[in-house]
C-alpha cells in the first residue's frame, strides 16, 4: 500500500459579532481597571444553528466506489449552570436521498472551566477545559487555548465594548477568531455579554481509499465541504 496522499485546500474564517444595548455609564466608568483580571464563566445560555454538504468523489468507479453527497442542518439549545448542563437538540442529515432525523432534551453534568483574561498591556487569553458526559456514557473531553489583543471598540470614554483578536493555540487545532463585545454588566465581581456568533468554512481533502485489483490501481478519495453557522445567547462571568 502507498503512503496516504493528502491535498488540502483548506480556508476557515470564523467572525464573532457581539451585539445588545451599551451598559449604563455607571458600570462602565472604571472599565479600563475593572475589565483587567481573569473571568471565569459561571453560567450561559446559547442557540446555535447551521447547515453544510459535502460531496465525495473517487479518482476511479472501476471497483464500485461511487461518487456521493450528504448534507445537514442542525439546532442546538444549551443552558449552563456550574456544572449542570440542560441540551435540546435537532438534526437532519440527508446521505444517498435517505435523510435521517434526530432530536433530544437531556440534562448532564460538565466539569467545564472557561476563562478569559485581560492584561493592561493589551494582551489577552481565552482558554477552556471540559470533560463532560452525557446520556450515552461516554466522556468527551477537549482543550482550547487562544491567545490575542484586547483594546476599548469605541473611545476610551465610553467604553461600551471590546474587540478581542486571538489566535488558537490548541496543538490539534488551528485558525483565529475576532470578537466583538458591547458590555451588558462590568463591575468588580460580574461581566455579562449577550452575543451573535457567525462562521463560514469550506475544505478540500484527498486521502488514499483502497487499492482495486480489478484494474490494479489505487483509489483516492475527495471530500470538498462547506459549512456556516451562528450561535447567540449570554455569557455571565465571575471574577476571579
Amino acid at each position: 500500500m502507498k503512503n496516504t496522499i493528502i491535498k488540502t485546500g483548506i480556508s476557515l474564517f470564523v467572525i464573532s459579532l457581539f451585539v445588545f444595548s451599551s451598559c449604563t455609564k455607571t458600570n462602565v466608568r472604571r472599565g479600563n481597571k475593572r475589565i483587567i483580571g481573569t473571568w471565569e464563566l459561571s453560567s450561559q445560555k446559547s442557540i446555535s444553528q447551521g447547515s453544510g454538504n459535502s460531496n465525495y468523489t473517487f479518482t476511479t468507479n472501476t471497483c464500485g466506489y461511487d461518487n456521493s453527497s450528504s448534507s445537514y442542518t442542525y439546532m442546538d439549545s444549551v443552558m449552563i449552570e456550574g456544572t449542570t448542563v440542560h441540551e435540546y437538540y435537532s438534526n437532519s442529515n440527508t446521505s444517498s436521498g435517505v435523510t435521517t432525523d434526530d432530536t433530544g432534551d437531556t440534562t448532564y453534568t460538565q466539569d467545564d472551566t472557561s476563562w478569559m483574561t485581560f492584561n493592561e498591556d493589551g494582551t489577552c487569553k481565552m482558554k477552556e477545559t471540559s470533560k463532560d458526559t452525557d446520556d450515552n456514557g461516554y466522556p468527551d473531553n477537549y482543550d482550547s487555548e487562544y491567545t490575542g489583543y484586547w483594546s476599548w471598540i469605541d473611545s476610551y470614554k465610553e467604553k461600551s465594548g471590546i474587540v478581542i483578536d486571538l489566535v488558537n493555540m490548541s496543538k490539534s487545532y488551528g485558525g483565529s477568531r475576532t470578537m466583538r463585545l458591547y458590555i451588558k454588566t462590568l463591575d468588580k465581581e460580574q461581566l455579562v455579554f449577550s452575543y451573535t456568533t457567525t462562521y463560514t468554512s469550506s475544505g478540500e481533502y484527498t486521502s488514499f481509499w483502497d487499492y482495486c485489483s480489478d484494474d490494479g490501481t489505487d483509489v483516492y478519495r475527495t471530500r470538498k465541504s462547506d459549512d456556516t453557522g451562528t450561535e447567540s445567547g449570554e455569557k455571565y462571568y465571575s471574577k476571579q
